[in-house]
């Protein structure tokens, strides 16, 4: 049943499913059925992806896969990984289809599927699928008996949705694939949603290493009696923490050196997302890159891999170290709500760094004195550390989601793209060896794949995920002093003195590129071209996106563009920063709290006037794992997004804050 017994038995030569899968589910909707909400018993259909060797043809998959396919509902979220499920029920193979590999430039108006077929046969030929024989791919048709969907349904009668595992038996071999996750059953018209954008949650196993070692460490002192009540390992025994809307102000540099657990972060924010779903306040999430804090592990382990085979246990609740004396460190929750993932630069890095490489550890909220004694088991070698390839995602692929690149359609209304930003760039290695790197960005393919999902999309409103943000702001303490004085400012300036009604007193305009560089820890490649795009100023695509959400920077920024005309353009250092090379910035670029001000309209024709009239907007949020800033410190957390009628009514913000009873 456990995903490490998953890798080592299957054989190369067995087809496996790989979509739909925990990143990339898939959404079924007893609604869209039957409108009338009768229960007429209409079949439950849905497709899947294998891959598969070459000996494999329509008729061989179809007639392997048959009796072999099992969907099993999650039913709870604790207890026994096993007792928290419910009966198997057989599937039937209605067709497969083979997906051919063209030339994507080559193809006019490709279909959906074929963009997404693509994406993948693109990651098998970049040895994503770590040079398996299984480089064929089937979509295959399947469906649930009249009988069984009538039993499904029932399912729902006091859940908001219901997650289903996609089980392939290999009774042969007594072996078995399981797609964890991969169905989401719900029974909504999808007019009115709410989702979560997390991003940057950097889970490693090491993480549980450091705070067992901190924690040890805290014990002894308090035990031996040389810390007084209030002391920070007095803090690191007895704090706990929860989710709750805004920031906690009055101890926000209480967590500058809070000592964190990024995998215990996630840990929480599951909890949280299972109560919020259970309150009928959530559909699902979406999580922007940086999965992982880098994919080997930096100590030896009998139970793992990589880190990716940890996140996934961390989102299954399973704990494989059954000796933990901690209970912190234990995954015993299991994530109820559906995600959608997209990777990040750090999951394409397979080497770990060191925690006491430059002032990395304060990300943690750790300081220098607190991680003195701690070293890993392997040797740090830190060109390893920054050495990144596609092939070192093949678990990623194989067992959370096998497109880097993807569409998924929400109600009739809205369009999610999901958009890869690439690994590091050494183009800015500047920024790179400061920890502030930017990302190769997005390859011609890729501009093909975006045109083509925006025209897919016909009138949907388009909602853009990728790690990496179009943009980015570079505001130093050298820049912030010189503003200051050009500002006549006799405080510190902060980033509220850049909103559009404040800076035009400044200024004389409301914009905020000509004072400000914000081609900075952002993408290098085509740059300029996803700006138009996302502006509506792009030749092809003509139409300006709603949304684009966005992590890297572990920041909580706001800004909203608009098409530049030539006259109106800014010059900008593209960002190669030991040769200089300067660009027009094709858009003008405001900022604000435009989440404060979508709480301000009382009606929705004049909200959705001002929305239309405004976009596209883009979100920066903050991390889920890391620290938010060096300086102006934010505590880790996450934007819950509502949706009614159609029409984003709130962006509201969450952040982990220290529970009431804590002093």
């Amino acid at each position: 049943m456990f995903l490490k017994n998953q890798i080592k038995k299957i054989a190369d030569d067995f087809p496996i499913i790989i979509k739909p899968n925990i990143g990339q589910p898939t959404f079924l909707n007893l609604y869209d059925l039957n409108e009338t909400n009768e229960k007429t018993g209409k079949k439950l259909e849905f497709e899947i992806y294998v891959i598969t060797d070459i000996s494999f043809n329509k008729d061989l998959i179809i007639a392997f896969l048959t009796s072999k396919i099992k969907l099993q509902p999650i039913l709870k979220s604790r207890g026994e990984f096993n007792e928290r499920r419910g009966k198997k029920y057989d599937l039937k193979i209605r067709n497969a289809i083979k997906m051919d590999y063209g030339d994507l430039k080559n193809v006019e108006n490709p279909s959906e599927d074929f963009c997404e077929a693509w994406d993948i046969y693109h990651n098998i030929e970049n040895k994503g699928f770590k040079n398996s024989k299984r480089n064929h791919l089937f979509k295959c048709s399947l469906e649930l008996e009249l009988s069984i969907s009538q039993e499904i349904w029932n399912l729902l009668e006091n859940k908001e949705c219901v997650l289903f595992d996609l089980i392939l038996e290999y009774s042969s071999k007594n072996q078995v694939r399981i797609n964890y996750h991969s169905l989401a059953l719900f029974n909504k018209n999808w007019e009115d949603f709410s989702f979560i954008h997390a991003s940057d949650t950097h889970i490693a196993r090491r993480n549980d290493f450091i705070y067992e070692f901190l924690r040890n460490k805290a014990l002894k002192k308090v035990e031996g009696g040389f810390r007084e009540e209030k002391s920070d390992d007095y803090f690191i025994l007895e704090r706990e923490f929860e989710f709750r809307e805004e920031f906690q102000e009055e101890k926000l540099e209480r967590f500058r050196h809070g000592k964190y657990n990024f995998n215990d972060n996630l840990r929480l924010f599951i909890s949280k997302a299972n109560e919020m779903q259970n309150n009928k306040q959530l559909d699902f999430i979406v999580l922007t890159g940086d999965l992982t804090d880098y994919v080997d592990t930096a100590n030896y382990d009998k139970y793992y891999d990589n880190n990716f085979q940890f996140l996934l246990d961390i989102f299954l609740g399973i704990t494989r170290d059954l000796n933990l004396k901690d209970k912190q460190l234990m995954n015993t929750t299991e994530l109820m709500v559906p995600i959608f993932t997209i990777v990040g630069n750090h999951d394409y890095r397979k080497g770990f760094y060191s925690i006491k490489t430059g002032k990395i550890y304060q990300k943690f909220g750790f300081e220098r004195n607190d991680i003195k004694d701690y070293s890993d088991d392997k040797f740090f070698n830190y060109f390893r550390a920054i050495y990144s390839r596609t092939k070192f995602l093949h678990d990623y692929f194989r067992f959370i989601n096998p497109n880097l690149n993807y569409k998924v359609e929400i109600g009739k209304k809205f369009s999610l793209i999901f958009l890869d930003t690439g690994l590091d760039s050494i183009a800015n290695l500047f920024g790179l060896m400061r920890s502030a790197p930017s990302t190769r960005g997005l390859r011609k393919y890729q501009i093909t794949l975006l045109r083509q999902y925006i025209q897919q999309s016909n009138d949907r409103r388009i909602i853009i995920f990728m790690h990496t943000p179009p943009l980015s702001p570079n505001l130093g303490l050298w820049k912030k002093w010189r503003l200051r004085k050009k500002f006549g400012l006799k405080r510190d300036i902060e980033w509220y003195d850049f909103y559009e009604p404040h800076i035009k007193k400044h200024t004389g305009s409301k914009r905020i590129d000509s004072i400000l560089n914000f081609k900075y820890q952002t993408i290098m490649y085509r740059w300029s071209k996803l700006m138009e795009i996302l502006s509506g100023s792009d030749k092809v695509v003509k139409r300006r996106i709603d949304m684009v959400f966005c992590g890297h920077t572990h920041t909580l920024k706001e800004f909203r563009i608009e098409e530049a005309k030539d006259g109106e353009k800014k010059k900008v250092n593209y960002g190669f920063y030991f040769i200089p090379y300067f660009i027009d910035v094709p858009c003008k670029i405001f900022t604000n709290r435009y989440r404060d001000i979508i709480e301000l309209f009382d009606d929705k024709e004049s909200l959705q006037a001002w929305f239309d009239a405004k976009k596209p907007f883009i979100f920066q949020t903050q991390g889920l794992g890391p620290l938010s800033s060096k300086s102006k410190v934010k505590s880790p957390g996450f934007r819950l997004i509502t949706i009614e009628n159609n029409l984003v009514t709130d962006i509201d913000v969450y952040s982990m804050q220290i529970k009431e009873n804590e002093g």
